[in-house]
């Protein structure tokens, strides 16, 4: 997946902490940040720049249930589990300390069977990393 991509998967099951009544979807953006940091002084005595690479995860996930997600804004952040439609078989996705913080009300997907229309309501939030979390880290597919 390149940065700033969005990965959609179909749901079966999701569990934030207990289980997340009526999910169906979830949306993965992977934002990679970069910058500089003042570092130790160089052999000439000048200032050191770092550069620093960093990685943002916001997960959104939606479903048909609006309470049952309104309910998880501002919850602790927990490990995101849920299993999701794959090509050939089923998958099992981790993602460590999402923090869900908005709502983000509703939007239409296209149904999986015909395509007609899913209106479906949202949550959204980022997953909490540390300066040493990788990627691999904090998102575990199966």
């Amino acid at each position: 997946m390149a940065a700033g991509d969005v990965q959609v998967f179909h749901l079966m099951t999701a569990t934030h902490g207990t289980a997340i009544e009526g999910a169906q979807r979830a949306a993965i953006r992977v934002t990679t940040i970069t910058g500089e940091q003042q570092g130790e002084p160089d052999a000439a005595g000048g200032p050191k720049k770092i550069q620093l690479q960093r990685f943002e995860i916001y997960v959104s996930v939606w479903g048909n249930n609006p309470n049952a997600l309104r309910a998880l804004v501002g919850a602790t952040a927990a490990n995101l589990v849920f299993t999701a439609k794959g090509a050939a078989a089923t998958e099992t996705h981790t993602l460590k300390n999402w923090a869900p913080t908005e709502f983000l009300g509703e939007f239409v997907f296209r149904s999986v069977d015909d395509g007609g229309p899913l209106p479906l309501t949202g949550v959204g939030g980022k997953c909490e990393c540390g300066d040493a979390d990788t990627l691999a880290l904090m998102w575990l597919p199966a």
